[in-house]
């Protein structure tokens, strides 16, 4: 899973996971590289394969049963990303998470899914 998601990454300068007619599937739109985990499926992959994915609606780590991302799932997702396309694909799942969890604050979700992306150059 994770050198797929370096190949994907490399040929299309970053991954993204979208969603399309619910229907999983790993291509390329507008140049990007992206790979969809949808369905019944965790949905958001850390793309470690080590099971440290999100499990929705309650944002929980399959892998731990902690909070995601959970540290593994943040390790393993900053060594598929760069920085640009982790806090890219940190802020999509922040956005998806904050329909899921409409009792959790929008600090929090900031906390929990973008502040650990930021690093000092």
């Amino acid at each position: 899973m994770r050198a797929e998601l370096r190949e994907l990454a490399a040929a299309g300068g970053g991954v993204l996971v979208v969603r399309h007619g619910g229907q999983p599937g790993v291509g390329r739109v507008g140049g990007s590289a992206y790979r969809d985990v949808t369905g019944v499926e965790p949905a958001a992959d850390s793309g470690g394969g080590g099971g440290h994915v999100a499990v929705r609606p309650s944002w929980s780590c399959a892998g731990c049963g902690g909070l995601w991302p959970c540290l593994v799932a943040r390790v393993e997702l900053a060594g598929v990303f760069g920085p640009v396309a982790l806090a890219t694909y940190a802020v999509e799942r922040m956005t998806e998470a904050a329909f899921d969890l409409p009792e959790v604050t929008a600090a929090e979700l900031f906390d929990r899914f973008l502040v650990w992306t930021w690093r000092p150059c």
